[in-house]
């Protein structure tokens, strides 16, 4: 080896795995769906509306290509030239870097953001050409959605380790539940009556007002059910569906796949990125879980306000009630005050992380609750 290369370096031997194989990028074609909910059958069971379900997922689940790079409509050939002058411009200067090749670079790099500059608007001024005079209303919308994608922020592409996943899961879920219940019964004893008015508030009719109530663009849960498909099934579907959450709120058995909530951390605003306890966690939970509490909350609400069980100048997660609200009701107060020559003193509090603040001991809170309901 020696003679032929006049190099002591051992051979290096590489061999190609010919059983390795990429895993396919998978896309689900929602559209598809959407349109077979139509017919949809729902089943007499939560397990036969899952399967169903799973089937026609998998039935519109196709494999894509991965990186599959699309360039933007508005590059051109020139673009691609100062592009690969920039690159080598910069290459160049990162292998003698004198002064001569950074002014290059300066040069280079002012080229191409102003040639970009000037695609995008032409791009974008023939774009609102073709929106004006559309050869027809679905080509005109279609090119009016593409745009919306756009208005959004760009995700930040956090990298957590195993240990910060795990260190800020402990941070979310560090305070214990510890329900103590009967051994022989999971359910909690209540007042009849109270029982009575919760079953009648649970109908086919609230069930169908809470669909129509929905943000349809919601978030699915770890199911991949969202309310714009329930909405897309038939009466008799709607009815179907209706009855086995019926069943499972009376006898009160919870589906293990209610229990699963895939949490999305959202970084605060204006807030490190580096550190985990700055990302508010987002719980997208099952919807089915979440029309089943939905329709329960109407019953809640509407007996707080009856019962007058929290007090008229609490603005917080109260409904038709805002900070707005809260402003005007302090300064009409201080204008009141101030005609009757008096003085006005406001004490602002802001508790940081007020939220883990509080302990959400399940059985203290039920006792709280149940003292409020006397």
């Amino acid at each position: 080896m020696t003679k032929l290369t006049n190099s002591n370096h051992t051979p290096i031997i590489i061999t190609l795995d010919q059983s390795y194989q990429t895993k396919p990028s998978l896309k689900i074609l929602h559209n598809k769906i959407l349109s077979e909910m139509s017919s949809f059958k729902v089943g007499n069971s939560l397990q036969e509306f899952t399967n169903n379900y799973n089937k026609v997922i998998r039935k519109n689940t196709i494999q894509v290509q991965k990186n599959k790079y699309v360039p933007k409509i508005w590059w051109s050939d020139l673009s691609q030239r100062l592009f690969r002058l920039r690159n080598a411009a910069r290459k160049k200067y990162y292998q003698f870097p004198t002064i001569p090749n950074a002014e290059l670079v300066k040069i280079a790099d002012i080229n191409l953001a102003e040639h970009v500059k000037e695609q995008k608007k032409k791009s974008f001024e023939a774009l609102t050409k073709d929106i004006s005079n559309p050869s027809n209303i679905k080509e005109m919308w279609c090119k009016i959605n593409n745009l919306k994608k756009y208005q959004c922020e760009k995700k930040i592409n956090n990298s957590w380790s195993s240990q910060d996943q795990n260190k800020y899961l402990a941070f979310i879920t560090r305070t214990p539940i510890n329900i103590t219940t009967n051994q022989n019964s999971n359910t909690v004893a209540c007042n009849s009556n109270d029982h009575d008015d919760m079953f009648k508030e649970f109908n086919y009719e609230n069930f169908v007002h809470f669909l129509q109530t929905r943000n349809l663009k919601s978030a699915k849960g770890t199911d991949l059910i969202s309310y714009k498909m329930l909405m897309q099934l038939r009466e008799g579907g709607k009815r179907n569906l209706f009855k086995i959450l019926e069943d499972i709120w009376i006898t009160g058995i919870i589906p293990e796949k209610w229990r699963e909530i895939k949490i999305i951390p959202i970084l605060k605003k204006e807030k490190d990125k580096m550190d985990i306890y700055n990302y508010r966690p987002i719980c997208l939970m099952s919807v089915l879980a979440k029309t089943v509490e939905g329709i329960i909350k109407v019953y809640v609400d509407k007996h707080i306000n009856d019962k007058a069980l929290v007090p008229e100048r609490s603005y917080g997660f109260r409904k038709n009630r805002s900070t707005t609200l809260c402003i005007n009701d302090l300064i009409n107060l201080v204008y009141i005050k101030k005609e009757k020559k008096m003085y006005v003193m406001a004490g602002c509090i802001d508790v940081e992380k007020a939220y883990d603040s509080v302990d959400i001991n399940i059985t203290t809170l039920w006792k709280k609750l149940s003292l409020m309901t006397k």
